[in-house]
This record gives structure tokens, C-alpha cells and sequence, in this order.
């Protein structure tokens, strides 16, 4: 089974209208990937990771309100395969090896996650179609729409076809 590693590194900003963060409660990230090509052994990708923070707000009045925050970083790369082919629609396991988030400034979090993808299988597309590879689940992600991480700009999310 073909494997490779990567890591997506991005620094997130608290929008405007969001209080500044005291501290964090919880981190919750999940993957996605938005595209496979398949091309003489190897596999293109294309995807992106969903981070959601819930964390305590600064506030004068040391309330500590809880406020919410996601956001998207994109990420590419290539798995070869010996058995890769051209015609071949791609599903790919994602499994996070490591997630760190750190606090750099009240409006600042520098985040960097580890990915690991595997080819979970191919199947043929059959000539005449536009058949799509799809696997919703937690971990094995192919064309998977998740509802509660809407598309950002910027990102290589794609819309469902309605």
C-alpha cells in the first residue's frame, strides 16, 4: 500500500469581530481531500484541514466568555503507487499523526499538523462517465463534503452538485 507524510503549517487570525483569546479549551481537526488525479503511478492531491477552536475570550469584566473560531488550510502533494494508472478514480485514507496548536499573540495561533495518506483503493472510471470516488467517514475522505466546515476563500473546497 502506497503511503506518504506531510505537514500543513498555517498561521490563523482571529477576525475582527471576534474577541481576543485568553486561552484555549478544545481543538477539534479533521481533514479532507477535494481532488485526486491519477497519472502513470502516481497520485495528485489536493485537500484541506478543518481546524475548530473553542476557546476562552479576553474580556474586561473577567467573564470568560467561550467564542468559537475555524478555519481552513490548504495542501497538495503526490503519493506514487506502482499500480497508478491513468483511468483509475483514487480514495485516499488521511490519518493526523500530530496536531500542535500554540497561542503566539491574542489574535495569533500558529498551527502545523502532520497528515499521513494512504491509497485506500482505486476503481476504473468507466469511459463514458464522470464517476466520482465517494467515502464519507471520519479518517477516509473522498469527495466528502463536511457541512460544518463550509469552503473559505482561497481554499480548494468544491461545492456539492445539487
Amino acid at each position: 500500500m502506497g503511503c506518504t507524510q506531510i505537514s500543513v503549517n498555517g498561521m490563523l487570525t482571529v477576525p475582527k469581530h471576534k474577541p481576543d483569546i485568553q486561552s484555549i479549551l478544545r481543538i477539534s481537526t479533521t481533514t479532507k481531500i477535494d481532488k485526486t488525479i491519477t497519472i502513470r503511478k502516481k497520485i495528485f492531491f489536493t485537500g484541506h484541514v478543518c481546524i475548530r477552536i473553542e476557546y476562552v475570550a479576553c474580556s474586561p469584566d473577567h467573564s470568560q466568555p467561550i467564542h468559537f473560531l475555524q478555519a481552513e488550510i490548504p495542501f497538495n502533494g503526490l503519493l506514487l503507487h506502482q499500480f497508478a494508472r491513468e483511468r483509475f478514480n483514487t480514495c485516499l485514507q488521511t490519518r493526523i499523526r500530530v496536531s500542535e496548536t500554540e497561542v503566539v499573540s491574542p489574535r495569533m495561533i500558529n498551527t502545523i499538523v502532520l497528515l499521513k495518506l494512504c491509497k485506500l483503493k482505486f476503481s476504473r472510471i468507466p469511459k463514458h462517465s464522470q464517476q466520482k470516488c465517494t467515502k464519507p467517514s471520519h479518517g477516509n475522505h473522498c469527495k466528502h463534503t463536511n457541512p460544518h466546515c463550509p469552503p473559505i476563500q482561497g481554499s480548494y473546497c468544491k461545492k456539492p452538485p445539487h
